[in-house]
């Protein structure tokens, strides 16, 4: 029901027919004097309000939308409400990156001089997909990239990164932040945005953004299809959170992520991460929608879960818990991790309505397992959060001990995953997957081949042969009643050592500015700003790599080319042909039988950073920055001044190298 109508609320008369009392009664509380007990019950009606007029006032515009043809994109982070009930009202939830992550992939740069402080926190953008995938709303979209680095540091191989992680956490619509109109008689780098990326024309990056663009297409085409395959509801006591005695407003912001990765949800969640456990955070209000269905959770929008999950929550309210209870006795697993909650929320009776919860509690009987058994379905009490899931029966993915990272979507009989190998280490074995099928279909979303999966049932499990590097991913899709044909999905093995490409390479710039640098030959692949050409130290853009070499092409079925450091994005062709293009680590492409015997000639176009160009103008005193208001601030928000920046390195450090490979037969894969 709504409580507002139209014009502006009277916040102190919603807030006395809303908690059934008047906030003026209450107003030293409200300013955090008198009782202690008093002072967080009144702040925790006043936040709980604040929330409730705000997600009234998001419904007002949504049926304004739909009465117009219209629907609603919003980005709820950073609202004085539940985000869970602001992101659902919406008929695209859209989440932020703001900062960058962490990763572990060999030669991946963080650079904390041009990171800011902000922690980026996957949790967060999860909220954004569970309530999408709660109430049954696709897409769902992120504001990506914003801040990765400071303006012109920011690469593809950091964006591709910051992409997949977004993918695993449900996010299946990826929006640039950002592209700024710019004449085209408006002198380089053009009008630009305080706090983008930059993926722009006039930016160097933008030159191999396509192979960045089509990797992101094709993940988001199976993301998008099919529906959520997630299977704990991870219930967010948010009134723990409203109940802290400390402040009025609680604003939950994306850019300090406090307010759930340091609290025993947080906690919970990555646990279920690092285990391999698939879930989606569920709010009181969404819980109050909630069926079972032989044994199963449905959601208001559709989607299937296998348990709900309590968090060590301190407070509930009553209605809350008893709808869960009344789950439990119509079949469904409720899992209460750490302790039940023993509290109630708000001051308004609490007294009695505490002793209501607790004497719903009190009716049920654990054993020494910590199970009660509560009407068709049970209880599980633990400590243990692993142990308290396969009780249940969760379906466990166990690539996760592989360091692999996933996300499942299902389709009728077939599922989806993507997967990630972010670790440091490669990963070449058989890996378990929690999901039976028959069949198999492997693709590599970067490149876009596909084959059949080599698969085999071990002792009821299935397993898939992987081989990622650290930086791949990989689509999977299962079929669960079907063998499907087609191709194989090659495995390979090393058929020797890797051969350096050694000799003298030709360096001409092809593509850039403010000006071509002169051409130039080495013997030492490095970075082109270490060279003597002045012009080169200010060049953005890309410059040809060219040798001549001999090989023994029979030796093996194929070759990966390593590129080894690339500055920052690469084309390849062999002996005039194209080869691929790579933008993100690992920086190798697999050239196949592309080699000869004999002589081959190689060809490698890298493109940099803009960073050394704005660097510059800078030292210049070129009057670059005309914006308005803001106009142009670093990641820090202060004034923007890369005259003291060092050269970023550009061009191809290396080492390349050839490295052999061989075809296995699938009946030869190692154990």
């Amino acid at each position: 029901m709504k409580t507002l109508e139209t014009g502006v609320p009277n916040c102190s008369a919603h807030f006395g027919a809303l908690r059934g009392y008047g906030l003026e009664e209450h107003a030293e509380a409200l300013a955090g004097k008198g009782d202690p007990e008093e002072v967080r019950r009144v702040l925790c009606d006043y936040r709980e309000t604040l929330s409730e007029l705000l997600l009234d006032c998001v419904e007002m515009i949504v049926d304004w939308g739909k009465k117009r043809g219209s629907g609603l994109r919003m980005q709820a982070h950073g609202a004085p409400a539940n985000l869970l009930d602001m992101y659902a009202a919406a008929e695209i939830p859209e989440t932020e990156v703001f900062g960058a992550s962490h990763f572990a992939m060999p030669g991946y740069r963080r650079q904390p001089q041009w990171i800011r402080p902000d922690r980026q926190s996957d949790l967060v953008n999860r909220f954004a997909s569970s309530a999408a995938h709660v109430a049954g709303r696709s897409p769902v979209v992120s504001e990506s990239f914003t801040w990765l680095r400071n303006h012109f540091h920011t690469s593809l191989a950091h964006i591709k990164a910051e992409s997949d992680n977004l993918l695993l956490n449900g996010i299946n619509c990826i929006y640039y932040h950002g592209i700024c109109y710019a004449p085209k008689e408006a002198a380089w780098p053009g009008w630009l945005f305080y706090a983008s990326t930059q993926a722009n024309a006039r930016n160097s990056i933008f030159r191999d953004i396509p192979a960045v663009n089509a990797y992101i297409t094709r993940c988001q085409s199976v993301l998008q299809s099919g529906v959520p395959h997630n299977d704990v509801l991870l219930y967010w006591p948010i009134y723990d959170l409203w109940m802290t005695p400390s402040g009025s407003e609680q604003r939950f912001s994306v850019h300090h992520p406090e307010w759930i990765e340091e609290t025993a949800c947080g906690e919970a969640g990555r646990r279920m991460i690092q285990q391999g456990y698939t879930f989606d955070f569920i709010s009181d209000r969404q819980i109050q929608r909630v069926k079972c269905e032989g044994g199963n959770l449905r959601t208001e929008g559709g989607s299937i879960y296998r348990a709900i999950l309590l968090p060590a929550a301190a407070c509930m309210k009553i209605d809350s818990l008893e709808h869960v209870l009344r789950l439990a006795k119509a079949g469904a697993t409720v899992l209460v991790w750490k302790r039940l909650p023993d509290d109630v929320p708000g001051w308004l009776d609490h007294a009695n309505r505490r002793g209501r919860l607790n004497s719903a509690l009190k009716e049920i009987s654990f054993d020494s397992r910590g199970v009660a058994a509560v009407g068709e379905g049970k209880m599980v009490l633990g400590e243990d959060l692993g142990a308290m899931l396969e009780a249940a029966k969760v379906v466990r993915e166990p690539m996760v001990d592989s360091h692999l990272k996933f996300i499942r979507r299902k389709s009728g009989s077939q599922a989806a995953y993507f997967i990630a190998n972010h670790s440091a280490e490669a990963v070449d074995r058989w890996i378990a997957l929690g999901l039976p099928c028959q069949s198999a279909v492997l693709m590599d979303p970067m490149a876009g081949r596909t084959g059949v999966a080599p698969l085999r049932n071990r002792s009821g499990t299935v397993e898939v042969y992987l081989q990622l590097q650290p930086g791949e991913t990989r689509i999977l899709r299962t079929f669960s009643e079907r063998a499907v044909q087609g191709p194989a999905w090659p495995v390979t093995s090393p058929a020797g050592t890797a051969v350096p490409v050694e000799g003298e390479w030709r360096i001409e710039f092809v593509e850039g500015g403010p000006v071509l640098p002169r051409s130039f030959s080495t013997d030492t692949l490095g970075s082109w700003t270490d060279s003597e050409v002045a012009e080169a130290h200010r060049f953005a853009g890309a410059a040809r790599y060219t040798t001549v070499f001999e090989t023994n092409s029979e030796r093996a079925d194929g070759w990966f080319l390593d590129l080894g450091d690339v500055r920052e994005s690469a084309r390849v062709w062999i002996n005039g042909k194209p080869a691929g293009m790579v933008v993100a680590h690992p920086f190798r492409i697999d050239i196949g039988d592309g080699l000869r015997p004999g002589r081959n000639e190689i060809a490698i176009e890298v493109t940099n950073l803009s960073a050394n160009r704005i660097r510059d103008l800078d030292q210049r005193g070129v009057d670059w920055k005309k914006f308005y208001e803001i106009n142009f601030v670093d990641h820090t928000y202060k004034p923007f001044d890369a005259s003291k920046w060092d050269l970023e390195p550009s061009g191809l450090p290396g080492p390349v190298r050839l490295v052999p490979y061989r075809f296995v037969d699938r009946g030869k894969l190692p154990e």
